[in-house]
């Protein structure tokens, strides 16, 4: 393990002891970071220290850390994460929260559509949480679909969500009672300066055009035309964009507009309603 964190530190990588615990855990029987570090006394496998090894080579070139274990945490549960699509991430989970939120101010019961759902994390939480969440989820990459497909079979879903490929609405049926979206908000110009980590996943997933609002504008303005009276569009937007976004949902007639913070303070989801 002392190895492994030694190879990560010169490689930059900024939680490398802990990084190097959860590597070496998921090719032993420790379970978990916590187990391997108690039993650090135990001697390891060759085939177990080879594959750790070559896992931390990889995380030494900045391949995400969720995509070598092959899983990323969210709202309590384990997805399975890799290169088809975005890593879930701490500051969607207030967007799942603010989903949650409004779904229980309904007594648990809601069409809802998740535009560009990725890992499905969104799609599954919520069908997961509520029995009479009746869920749709889209997103332009097959192979997205395909890893969210997966995802909400692991929890039993699979026949509680509809998947369909298409951009934004063209696949979807009828009217929602709520939109979620975790679109594309990136800036083409500051794809460059992400993380390494970052330009590894999905650039179709990120790249929201010049200003970042490439995607969200036409989600804004389709919204309106798929909200049953009442019904509310949460989005997730960057750091910077919320005020801008909060006018682009004035402007297409929606309602009680609110604004969300993460835990770093950034103003993070934007949401509003349809008119009754």
């Amino acid at each position: 393990m002392r190895w492994g964190e030694s190879r990560l530190r010169r490689a930059g990588i900024r939680n490398a002891f802990m990084e190097s615990a959860w590597l070496l855990a998921a090719r032993t029987s420790a379970g978990n970071a916590g187990d391997l570090i108690l039993r650090r006394s135990e001697k390891i496998s060759a085939p177990a220290r080879r594959d750790y090894r070559a896992d931390v080579s990889r995380r030494g070139l900045r391949v995400p850390l969720a995509y070598i274990l092959g899983s990323q945490e969210f709202m309590g549960l384990e997805f399975r994460a890799d290169p088809r699509a975005l890593i879930p991430r701490p500051e969607t989970e207030v967007l799942a929260r603010a989903a949650i939120e409004f779904v229980a101010s309904r007594a648990g019961r809601a069409r809802m559509i998740d535009i560009g759902t990725g890992t499905g994390v969104l799609a599954v939480v919520l069908a997961a949480r509520f029995p009479g969440v009746l869920a749709a989820a889209t997103d332009v990459s097959g192979r997205a679909i395909a890893l969210a497909r997966a995802n909400a079979a692991r929890f039993g879903l699979a026949g509680r969500i509809r998947f369909s490929r298409g951009e934004l609405f063209a696949r979807a049926r009828g009217r929602f009672d709520l939109i979620v979206s975790n679109p594309p908000y990136v800036r083409s110009g500051d794809i460059a300066g992400l993380q390494k980590e970052v330009r590894r996943e999905p650039r179709a997933a990120l790249d929201g055009g010049p200003d970042g609002l490439g995607v969200i504008r036409p989600l804004v303005q389709g919204s309106v035309r798929r909200l049953r009276p009442g019904g509310g569009l949460l989005l997730e937007v960057g750091d910077g964009q919320a005020r801008g976004v909060a006018r682009l949902f004035r402007k297409a007639g929606l309602a009680g507009i609110r604004i969300s913070r993460d835990d770093s303070g950034i103003d993070r989801v934007v949401a509003g309603s349809a008119p009754w």
